[in-house]
């Protein structure tokens, strides 16, 4: 063999180990050994954004996009941070990148349809949300940002629909059907809310929230032995829960059980002070158990406290009347035009 045909060997045999073990990372531009090392330098990002350490955190991410510039997984997670801390030009950077590497990329489109929306381009995160919903977006925030949208547009019914599409699409099915109740409850229609409020009892235990919503709702339904018992779990769980004793005073009162209510709506004021529809509805229950004094009594002690200027004025109307100040009083309360007297509380206040 010559020396020609010696060099040629060795050629093929370095052009052989190039493609065979070089190839692969060259084609990456990462080492099999860096790879580890980014995957551990994400690993401590994650777990020092979890620990509060931001800036450290973004050290760490940083450290890998010097060794692989094109890391989704980093990208990612610092415009998740940038957003989370109000830097839209640092967000928007990132965001901008993945969606150029892939359009349809679930997680920077939303981050880009929520950065829009705190930007003001509210009609672009708007598209970009429906676009979202088109592709079967896995994320339940996507469904319930879009409804949202809807919800304030003036459209429930198609609020309604995305809710249900992210039911069947996403991870947390569960709760986005909860959110459907909620929708379908401020359209008035309880006994649809309902429905959808009991599928989910089933698949999840048992929760205040839930517990509430669907008290509320045989509540607004006149079914008020189902509602007192679901009122009664809220309050098993949570005794000092002051829109769950409101409404079970309420309840006691269609009942006719005067004296339940009264003590549901001491209790109610002896945990929460600051639930001033409790004093106008307390007095009432006193007259109506013939106990003029003590209501008396408790409209000035509202005064002190109170601070809703309509109920205040009520206050000092009833207690001019049971002081006999009024000689053209009726001898009870002032009524009240408050939509919240005498009304269920939905927990949205």
């Amino acid at each position: 063999m010559n020396r020609h045909t010696v060099s040629g060997s060795r050629l093929l045999l370095v052009l052989f180990l190039f493609f065979v073990i070089l190839a692969p990372s060259a084609a990456s531009g990462v080492s099999g050994y860096t790879k580890k090392k980014m995957t551990r330098e994400i690993e401590s990002a994650r777990s020092l954004l979890g620990q509060g350490e931001i800036d450290r955190a973004r050290a760490a991410l940083q450290r890998v996009l010097r060794m692989d510039p094109n890391h989704v997984g980093a990208h990612h997670l610092l415009a998740q941070m940038a957003f989370d801390r109000d830097q839209w030009a640092i967000a928007d950077h990132h965001i901008n990148w993945l969606l150029r590497r892939n359009p349809r990329d679930e997680t920077a489109l939303f981050l880009s349809a929520l950065l829009n929306n705190r930007t003001g381009e509210r009609l672009k995160a708007h598209t970009q949300l429906r676009i979202l919903v088109k592709i079967g977006a896995r994320n339940p925030a996507v469904y319930r940002e879009l409804a949202g949208y809807l919800m304030e547009d003036g459209h429930p019914e198609e609020a309604a629909l995305v809710l249900v599409l992210g039911t069947e699409q996403s991870a947390s099915g569960g709760v986005l059907i909860q959110e459907c109740g909620e929708v379908w409850k401020k359209l008035r229609h309880p006994e649809v809310a309902l429905s959808l409020w009991q599928c989910t009892r089933a698949e999840s235990a048992p929760n205040i929230p839930s517990l509430f919503q669907q008290a509320y709702l045989y509540h607004r339904l006149m079914d008020y032995p189902e509602a007192r018992a679901l009122y009664e779990s809220v309050l098993l769980l949570s005794p000092e829960h002051d829109q769950a004793l409101y409404n079970l005073s309420l309840i006691h009162r269609s009942e006719g059980d005067q004296e339940a209510a009264a003590r549901t709506l001491e209790r109610l004021i002896e945990v929460s002070p600051g639930f001033e529809l409790a004093y106008a509805e307390l007095a009432r229950v006193y007259l109506t158990l013939d106990r003029p004094q003590e209501a008396l009594d408790l409209l000035k002690r509202y005064l002190n406290i109170g601070n809703d200027p309509d109920l205040q004025v009520l206050a000092k109307e009833a207690i001019a009347r049971l002081s006999g100040e009024d000689q053209d009083g009726d001898g009870g309360p002032a009524e009240s035009s408050n939509d919240g007297q005498n009304k269920e509380s939905d927990g949205s206040r």
